[in-house]
């Protein structure tokens, strides 16, 4: 009788097995060999080895980094070196890094770091009431990078240092929507005029009416802004400040309509859950009951998030009993029970199901 063959003996899946182990193994084998035709770098070793965050230690550190600029190899490698350098020198005990900043920003091989030097140097200007410099070189970032992040940080540096600089004199506001009216629209627009608008509305109540407008501007001109959810807030906040709850759920209504830089999020987001929840509110204080139900009810059945369905379903329960519909406002409140143990209105859900 034939022996059948070691082979023969082997399952399908002790096969794929083998076949696993020896890519595996060909793996291992190039990754080896790659790591060893792979050259040290000596500079970049260097590089990383430089102590750091020690405060006595930071003109050592700048120091160093500058001798390591001059041993760079590439455009990169240097003006990393120079901006470590500048960063170092910045936290020094007497130290200011504003002539390497300036270097940097002066150069033509270093690329968005020339966007960073402006806003250091701005910084570093603001810090030393040097406020004309601060401006021109905000200015400038503005101009010169309007997409980078340096200069979204530039306009929140404005905002931060809006009372020193309105204590001198200055108009802060006046600052960012001049550079909002002398440039094209970019998606740094919409940070000029949420922070020009807060900058008014931080001053005085009286200036409330135009700090809306700048929202309104940026409510319908830049849907593309990062900034846009907040602004509608706090456009949202400030009708609502100013008495004009009208006008505050006609806002409401139209934030949620489509729009296409935001996708879905006026359907089933985060941000349109609480706008629906909000305007919920705003319908029951303005007795329009049957609103308030549509909008609680798509909290409850289209979000997927749990945090705020158990104030819904509590304020759909309040509703219903507005509307004189008990056998529905019971529904909600076992429903509120049943599904949402952790909610704040459980005990009291539970003590009108029992009748006390």
């Amino acid at each position: 009788m034939k022996q059948p063959s070691v082979a023969a003996g082997i399952t399908a899946k002790q096969c794929s097995m083998l076949w696993l182990q020896r890519l595996l193994l060909v793996f291992v084998a190039l990754s080896g060999s790659s790591c060893a035709t792979t050259p040290p770098d000596p500079w970049f070793d260097s590089f990383k080895t430089v102590p750091r965050n020690h405060p006595l230690d930071f003109p050592a550190q700048a120091e160093r980094y500058l001798e390591l600029s001059r041993q760079a190899h590439t455009d990169d490698d240097r003006c990393a070196a120079w901006e470590q350098a500048a960063r170092a020198l910045d936290r020094a005990p007497d130290g200011n890094g504003q002539r390497l900043w300036n270097q940097i920003e002066q150069s033509t091989e270093c690329g968005q770091l020339r966007a960073r030097a402006l806003y250091e140097q701005s910084r570093l200007a603001m810090e030393n009431n040097r406020f004309l410099i601060a401006r021109a070189r905000l200015e400038r970032l503005v101009v010169r990078w309007p997409t980078s992040y340096w200069a979204r940080r530039g306009t929140e540096l404005v905002h931060m240092e809006a009372r020193k600089l309105a204590k001198a004199g200055e108009m802060p506001a006046e600052w960012l929507l001049e550079w909002y009216r002398r440039n094209p629209p970019t998606i740094l627009s919409g940070h000029l005029l949420y922070y020009a608008s807060r900058i008014l509305h931080e001053e005085s109540p009286e200036t409330n009416e135009a700090s809306f407008y700048l929202l309104m501007l940026l409510f319908d001109h830049h849907t593309d802004s990062p900034l846009w959810t907040s602004g509608a807030w706090m456009a949202f906040d400030l009708l609502k400040e100013m008495g004009r709850e009208g006008d505050e759920s006609r806002l409401l209504e139209e934030a949620l309509l489509p729009n296409d830089h935001r996708g879905t999020d006026t359907l089933t987001g985060p941000f349109a859950e609480k706008v629906r929840l909000r305007l919920a509110r705003l319908y029951e204080r303005q007795g329009r009951y049957e609103e308030a139900e549509r909008a609680l009810v798509w909290v409850i059945n289209y979000h997927h998030t749990v945090s705020l369905k158990d104030d819904a379903l509590w304020m759909l329960a309040r509703v219903y009993r507005s509307q004189g519909r008990p056998a529905d406002r019971t529904s909600a409140l076992r429903f509120l029970v049943h599904h949402c143990p952790w909610s704040r209105h459980l005990e009291e859900a539970q003590r009108i199901l029992d009748g006390r």
